[in-house]
């Protein structure tokens, strides 16, 4: 992936925890990380008080309005969010002290990994990190668990899209439940014929209050000119109760009984542009399915995330099956229309059903791909007549409700092929704008599933742009044949080549460059990165350091290709993409690059006390923590099989290994600001 993330100059703090290349991104991910990271939260922990000094000096001189804040390599462990929590709590220490009297400044979380990562994780947490958040700051707009209350900077984006979102209600109308918490709608589950007048009054009023605070939120947000293109189900008259798309919940309600026997005008701040109901043409499925067994598979994936806990899993396929039918007779007597319109505490439990299974939202969301088919002519035109009235340097999307499915990135996709079409019609000769995309769903969406795409989406971009820059293993680690020099070893170990080190050694200041000048853009001036780094402590590439450990793992891989279980070759064909630098090494090329000034540079011997809290011995505690980082690349190159064997090979031989002498493991902690 490209080293150039955000637009320029929008951080104020970045923070690394680890940093590394980003060679073969679609095969390395971490697996099981989250429980065997705790060497890289004991380097965290003793870096902190330097973390946090460096965040009270940037707020001291600087005193920003909105704070950006990323984490570049957050991994999905639970060190990710709580290093989080502490800049934010310390922030606001700094801020009672500095200007106790001022509001506290809006915060902008970037969290970046490999798309292969596990980010569903972090974000699972996220509801209860933004409680701890808002009972400690008393702070509401620190981060909204949905997309009706505040969720980017003041000012900040240009273009939104919401398609399928909107009529998804922020909580269950509470006017739906008498005085004893019984509902008063009793065998439906949503506005249907037998429903009083009171349930269509109460979902009306939800749906005013939801909306009204939904363009209140977008108002501070959208810049003057901006533009929304909202695509929202439905009905065509007065009437709540029809055959359109409230009639398909009341179908539901009928199975689930069967088995168990004006508000844009009001808030003022939008002028409406556009308002234009289509009716989504209905054709034969390409599966030979019925019309309800399509709609019950549609249904279903958007609905089984709040079923299942309330009824059971178990009831889900028959349920669903009669649903079907149901549909089906009901179509047989008349025609069902679903209505869309386009204008310009949700349960933890509601979400898309993810993955790419049968009943997934990816593979059963046709309906609303139709349904963008048709409003994409709007949607285009809006965004190319924002384009040519305002001409940004960086253009701000946001798609609020992106779900998972293969809908999402297409969107954005056509999107930015728009704006690359007005630009060449408008300013042909100036440099394309940056883009920042930002994707919102609640907090249990499917994200892995949208960011494992990510990568032939950004090689389908890269080729529209000529943006090919791509880190890699390093290129003089391979003869003019192709085969590797540094035959029987991993990464730098005792009987490599000089020529090895002096490959990753080239390969890591153009890689530490690129990320200073990438990030020299993006940075505000007087804005500060810290960087927590694994290197070495003097110019000697082999000895007994974090390298070491990469040398014993090639030790053990021999062992297997002795025992015949691996090829030869195999081993003489995997090379790391992992160096460490000295600090003289880091110095030189923060120094040599020029948009930094180093304010700190200090080295951590990190103590590791591996091995005492499971009764494990310290070699197989630090075996299980480089699988963690390493399984999904050696899987791929050696084969799953021999995972086991080698993992406990390893742990042995790092046992022996320590009680001969000791395995140092340095870290530097940078510091650097951006200069004036």
């Amino acid at each position: 992936m490209d080293y150039s993330l955000i637009q320029e100059n929008c951080f104020r703090v970045l923070f690394v925890i680890v940093m590394e290349k980003r060679e073969l991104e679609r095969k390395f991910r971490m697996t099981s990380y989250a429980r065997n990271s705790s060497v890289q939260k004991k380097s965290s922990d003793n870096a902190k008080h330097i973390t946090l000094e460096t965040v009270q000096q940037l707020y001291k001189e600087t005193r920003p309005k909105s704070l950006g804040i990323a984490d570049l390599g957050c991994s999905s462990g639970p060190n990710t969010l709580s290093t989080i929590r502490d800049i934010i709590k310390t922030v606001e220490i700094a801020h009672h002290r500095e200007i106790p009297k001022q509001p506290l400044p809006e915060f902008s979380i970037f969290l970046n990994d490999l798309p292969q990562h596990d980010f569903n994780s972090i974000f699972k947490t996220l509801p209860d990190f933004h409680m701890e958040l808002k009972r400690d700051t008393k702070n509401d707009l620190i981060l909204d668990i949905s997309f009706y209350g505040r969720l980017f900077p003041e000012n900040t984006i240009h273009f939104i899209y919401s398609s399928f979102s909107l009529h998804w209600l922020s909580k269950v109308p509470p006017a739906l439940f008498d005085h004893q918490g019984k509902s008063i709608n009793k065998g439906c589950i949503n506005i249907c014929s037998s429903s009083p007048e009171a349930v269509s009054k109460a979902y009306y009023s939800q749906f005013k209050e939801d909306f009204s605070m939904f363009l209140r939120s977008r108002s501070k947000e959208v810049v003057a000119a901006g533009r929304m293109v909202l695509i929202i189900l439905g009905r065509e008259g007065p009437d709540h109760v029809d055959r359109g798309m409230s009639f398909t919940w009341e179908i539901l309600a009928r199975a689930i009984a069967d088995l168990i026997e004006g508000e844009v005008n009001k808030e003022g701040s939008f002028e409406l542009e556009k308002l234009e109901i289509m009716e989504v043409e209905k054709k034969d499925n390409e599966d030979g399915m019925s019309s309800g067994e399509l709609a019950a598979k549609t249904i279903r994936a958007v609905q089984e995330s709040m079923l299942a806990p309330h009824f059971g899993e178990e009831i889900l396929d028959k349920l669903f099956d009669t649903y079907g039918r149901m549909f089906d007779e009901e179509l047989a007597k008349e025609d069902i229309r679903p209505i869309t319109f386009v204008v310009m505490d949700l349960q933890r439990e509601f979400h898309m059903t993810g993955g790419v299974g049968k009943t997934s939202y990816a593979r059963n969301s046709s309906f609303q791909k139709k349904a963008y088919d048709q409003a994409k002519d709007i949607i285009l035109k809006t965004l190319q007549q924002l384009y040519k009235e305002t001409r940004p340097k960086s253009l701000g999307i946001a798609d609020l409700g992106c779900s998972s499915g293969p809908n999402t990135l297409s969107t954005i996709r056509d999107i930015i092929k728009a704006v690359i079409v007005a630009h060449h019609r408008e300013i042909p000769n100036e440099p394309l704008p940056e883009f920042s995309v930002s994707l919102n769903d609640l907090p249990r969406n499917d994200f892995n599933s949208i960011f494992k795409s990510l990568p032939d989406f950004h090689i389908e971009l890269k080729r529209d742009t000529k943006n090919d820059h791509s880190p890699s293993i390093p290129p003089a680690l391979y003869d003019d044949q192709g085969k590797s020099i540094n035959k029987g070893c991993i990464n730098i170990c005792s009987s490599s080549p000089e020529a090895v080190s002096k490959a990753y050694y080239s390969q890591f200041k153009e890689d530490f460059s690129m990320f200073l000048r990438s990030r020299s853009k993006e940075v505000v001036a007087a804005g500060r990165m810290v960087l927590i780094i694994l290197g070495r402590e003097g110019p000697e590439h082999v000895g007994r350091g974090n390298s070491f450990l990469w040398e014993l793992l090639a030790r053990a891989i021999a062992d297997l290709v002795s025992q015949g279980e691996i090829e030869e070759e195999k081993l003489d064909s995997y090379e790391l993409h992992f160096y460490a630098p000295s600090a003289a090494e880091i110095e030189g090329e923060v120094n040599k690059e020029g948009s930094f000034e180093l304010e700190k540079l200090e080295m951590l011997e990190v103590d590791m006390e591996w091995g005492n809290e499971d009764g494990i011995s310290y070699g197989k505690a630090v075996a299980k923590t480089i699988r963690a980082v390493q399984e999904s690349m050696l899987a791929s190159h050696f084969g799953e099989e021999i995972l086991n064997k080698l993992f406990d090979t390893y742990g042995r031989i790092i046992d022996e290994e320590i009680a001969k002498e000791d395995i140092k493991h340095i870290t530097f902690v940078v510091v650097l600001r951006r200069k004036l």
